[in-house]
C-alpha cells in the first residue's frame, strides 16, 4: 500500500469522525442528552473494537478492513474483534484472503444495492475464524457458493435469498 493510499484512508477516518462529533454537539446544543448518550456510548464501543482490531498487529489486514467502504462502495462492515492479542505472522494471508473474497463477490453482488454486515473475528484453539455475515440478495447464489466453498481456507458458505455468509479459518503459524 502507498503512502497516498494510507493518507486516503486517514483523511476519510478523519472526515467521519467530524461528521460524528458534530452529530454529539447538534444534540447536545438541542438538549437531547439522551441521543448524545447514546452516540457517544456507541463511538466509544466501536473504538473499543478498533483498539482490538490494531492489537493484533496486522497492518495491511487493518487498512483494508477500515477502507473496505471506499474501495467496496456497496458494502458497509461493523466488526467485533476478541481479544487474541497480536498474530502480526498473519497479516498478509488475512489481507489477501479477503481482497480476493471481496473481488469475487464483487461478480455477484447487484451494484445498486447497499450490503450491510459484520465481521467477527475469532481465536478458537490454533485456528483464526474471521466470519462474515451480510444482508441482501445476490446474483446466482449457487455458483457464488460454489465458488467459495472451492477455497481451502473457506470453511463454510452460507447464502439464501437474504442473506449471505462465509466463514474463513485459518492455522495460527
Amino acid at each position: 500500500m502507498k503512502a497516498d493510499d494510507v493518507l486516503e484512508i486517514i483523511r476519510h477516518y478523519r472526515h467521519d469522525l467530524l461528521n460524528e462529533l458534530q452529530l454529539v454537539h447538534g444534540y447536545l446544543s438541542m438538549g437531547k442528552t439522551e441521543k448524545t448518550g447514546k452516540k457517544v456510548q456507541n463511538m466509544i464501543e466501536r473504538y473499543h473494537e478498533e483498539r482490538k482490531l490494531f492489537d493484533l498487529h496486522c497492518p495491511y489486514f487493518t487498512l483494508w478492513l477500515m477502507s473496505v467502504d471506499r474501495n467496496y462502495p456497496q458494502f458497509r462492515i461493523r466488526y467485533e474483534t476478541a481479544d487474541i492479542g497480536e498474530i502480526s505472522n498473519m497479516d498478509l494471508t488475512l489481507f489477501s484472503s479477503c481482497r480476493e473474497i471481496f473481488s469475487l463477490i464483487g461478480d455477484y453482488i447487484f451494484k445498486n444495492h447497499m450490503y450491510h454486515g459484520k465481521l467477527q473475528i475469532e481465536q478458537e484453539d490454533e485456528m483464526i475464524r474471521l466470519s462474515f455475515a451480510f444482508h441482501g440478495s445476490i446474483q446466482h447464489p449457487d455458483q457464488l457458493k460454489k465458488e467459495l466453498s472451492a477455497r481451502p481456507y473457506i470453511q463454510q458458505a452460507e447464502i439464501d435469498e437474504e442473506n449471505f455468509g462465509f466463514i474463513l479459518e485459518y492455522q495460527l503459524r
